[in-house]
């Protein structure tokens, strides 16, 4: 899908909205992570704004918890039938990983831009200091965001090429 690209500009609303999504995404890992060692777990699989798995370092964490087997071996998720199980399962639906659509909102669009039968969204990449907002070409009409900077793909590869030279 083809897409836009902007500068944001600092200070402004699209600058302010990365940042503001980057925080909320960096607290909901840490939780996540924090809950997956209290449980003895090292590591947390994520699906959109949920955690749908854990990694435990031994082979089977007991029987609060259920393979995933979707996931391959050693990844778990609370057994719901059991006690223990559905009390961790509170505490992870308590977490909310930010995804595609809160960054959407916090920029003012939609989440979902379709054009045929693709679709796409709203998304930045950071290159060096600079913060780049992509948006994806639909077939209505298209979401700008207010203060950014339109950038031509030459700028947007010259950028990113400069980033990679200072590397």
């Amino acid at each position: 899908m083809e897409r836009k690209y902007y500068l944001a500009t600092p200070g402004g609303k699209s600058h302010e909205a990365i940042l503001t999504w980057q925080k909320m995404s960096t607290e909901a890992i840490k939780e996540g992570y924090a809950l997956a060692h209290e449980l003895g777990a090292q590591r947390i699989y994520r699906s959109g704004e949920r955690i749908v798995a854990f990694d435990f370092k031994k082979e089977d964490p007991g029987r609060a918890w259920r393979n995933v087997r979707a996931l391959g071996c050693g990844k778990y998720m609370p057994n719901k039938t059991t006690k223990a199980g559905k009390e961790i399962m509170k505490k992870v639906d308590a977490i909310r990983i930010p995804d595609h659509r809160l960054f959407s909102e916090l920029m003012g669009g939609g989440w979902l831009i379709v054009r045929g039968n693709m679709w796409g969204s709203v998304s930045f990449e950071t290159i060096g200091d600079n913060y780049v907002v992509s948006v994806p070409i639909g077939d209505d009409e298209d979401f700008i965001p207010k203060d950014v900077t339109p950038l031509k793909l030459s700028e947007y590869y010259a950028m990113k090429e400069q980033a990679e030279e200072t590397k």
